[in-house]
């Protein structure tokens, strides 16, 4: 009950604030959205990844309006790649790249060496295991990867959480390294980029990719694989930060730091690679609220600012951030992303747009409209709807009276 209290006394505390309306309700429609292609034309490319479902009808309508990289969702993971050995099955890859050249789409493969969505007889023996590394890097690079801009060779190789010791001894241990040790990353990369030399694609940027790089001591271990491989030749070109958020689990200064840390790195460009916010107090189907959609936009806005700090293209007044080369949304609408249930991308289950749509197209804009009193606003909220699914699964007998009072609450709260 005091808690209760206390979260009323906080809410009549912020309705007595004289706030502006919404930054996010007029800042436009589906029938008249700039593109996010051409707003980023010269900071970044805009990407997201997907599959064969986005090539037809008012999918891939969305797609070229919006974006030029396309990143394979599943098709090139080497589960479905090559399923059997010697077998390499390529043809939805090359159909998908065939699809999409005529629009001048930029393709980015994903991913050749990842210890998931990979048949185990790839490293099931010690004996064969870096041959049938090399292979597979060898099959997939000169079967799909004339048209490639990039590609993550080596996908997730660190623990969730490092700690602090050398960067061989903090890899989680699964897959490849099982059997090659941390010695896998350097052998795959020199192989890819041998493939790359014969093939004739200098241009083919190769990198190393992984979640959780906001967080300082992984940040730092990869920082410290990449300029040690690359010290010894080693062709490591991109460090690709995934960016799998939610609305709890990031602050956009820890992200800054890791790309500052990056930027030390000569020569090496940074991508955010799959980036998307779940909203954990989602309620399945029934959408955002509007203080979630709120929220989420708030983090999108703070997390695209951060990006045009960094941006490698001309737009950028600072060559010592010019790094970030690419930024790819992790799907394309709400319904079919993997974490759909959580409402974390752009784009609603309908194909229009949400409050993060017009938070990315003008970050500097939605954060200024949102005025001096944002940050305290996205912290009550944000305890406010974590509080209401709280309750409502852990307190049965009462859980949907008491979530459906904080909702209520929750709507009350003029949004900056």
């Amino acid at each position: 009950m005091k808690i209760i209290k206390r979260a009323m006394a906080v809410i009549a505390v912020l309705c007595c604030f004289a706030m502006a309306a919404s930054p996010i309700a007029a800042a436009g429609s589906a029938q008249d959205l700039p593109s996010l292609k051409d707003l980023y034309r010269d900071h970044f490319l805009i990407g997201m990844a997907g599959g064969v479902n986005e090539l037809s009808g008012d999918r891939l309508a969305l797609v070229t309006r919006h974006f030029n990289a396309f990143t394979f969702e599943n098709a090139m993971k080497p589960a479905y790649t090559q399923p059997a050995e010697g077998t390499f099955t390529l043809g939805e890859v090359n159909s998908i790249i065939a699809a999409l050249k005529a629009s001048g789409m930029n393709i980015v493969g994903h991913t050749l060496a990842w210890h998931e969505q990979s048949p185990a007889w790839l490293w099931s023996d010690a004996g064969l295991a870096k041959a049938r590394l090399e292979a597979h890097i060898e099959g997939v690079l000169r079967g799909a990867g004339e048209d490639l801009l990039s590609i993550d060779v080596v996908n997730e190789a660190f623990k969730s959480s490092p700690g602090r010791g050398r960067w061989r001894e903090e890899m989680h241990g699964q897959g490849w390294y099982s059997v090659l040790g941390a010695d896998f990353v350097e052998i795959a990369f020199r192989k890819a980029g041998e493939v790359r030399e014969a093939m004739g694609r200098p241009g083919l940027k190769l990198y190393y990719n992984d979640y959780n790089l906001n967080n300082r001591d992984k940040a730092s271990r990869v920082y410290e694989m990449v300029t040690e491989l690359r010290g010894k030749g080693v062709p490591i070109d991109g460090i690709g930060m995934q960016g799998h958020y939610s609305l709890d689990g990031v602050k956009p200064g820890d992200v800054a730091r890791s790309l500052a840390l990056f930027a030390t790195i000569p020569g090496i460009e940074v991508s955010i690679t799959e980036l998307d916010i779940a909203v954990g107090s989602a309620k399945g189907a029934d959408g955002l609220t509007a203080a979630e959609d709120w929220l989420q936009a708030s983090l999108y806005a703070r997390l695209f600012a951060v990006c045009k700090q960094y941006a490698k293209g001309p737009a950028n007044p600072d060559p010592g951030k010019r790094i970030i080369a690419r930024v790819t949304f992790w799907g394309l609408t709400d319904d079919t992303s993997w974490r759909g249930d959580r409402y974390p991308l752009l784009f609603d289950r309908e194909r229009q747009p949400k409050g993060a749509f017009f938070a990315a197209a003008d970050p500097e804009g939605t954060i200024q409209r949102m005025g001096c009193r944002a940050d305290m606003t996205f912290t009550v909220l944000l305890a406010l709807c974590g509080a209401r699914g709280w309750i409502r699964e852990n307190i049965p007998w009462a859980g949907d009276c008491l979530a459906n009072a904080i909702e209520r609450l929750i709507c009350v709260i003029p949004l900056p």
